[in-house]
C-alpha cells in the first residue's frame, strides 16, 4: 500500500513532498507537511486551517492490511 493524502484544498496542482511529526503520551501529535505547488498563483495562506487526512501503510506482518490514518487541520 502506498501513502495517500486526502484534503479539501481550494486548488489543484499540489504535490506531496514530506511529512514529519512527533507523537508522545498525554500530548497531541504534531505533524508538518510540505507540499509543492505546480502553479505559482496558488494562495498558500488559503490552505492553512483546512482539514487533511494522511493514510500511511504500517510495518509488520500483522499490520499489513491496516493503514494508519492521521487527521487534522
Amino acid at each position: 500500500m502506498f501513502s495517500r493524502i486526502t484534503a479539501q484544498l481550494p486548488a489543484d496542482g499540489l504535490l506531496f513532498h514530506t511529512l514529519k511529526g512527533t507523537e508522545t503520551l498525554s500530548r497531541p501529535f504534531v505533524l508538518t507537511a510540505e507540499l509543492l505547488a505546480t502553479d505559482a498563483r496558488i494562495d498558500r495562506h488559503a490552505l492553512l486551517g483546512k482539514p487533511v487526512t494522511f493514510t500511511l501503510p504500517t510495518d509488520g506482518l500483522m499490520n499489513a492490511l491496516s493503514p494508519r490514518y492521521l487527521n487534522g487541520k
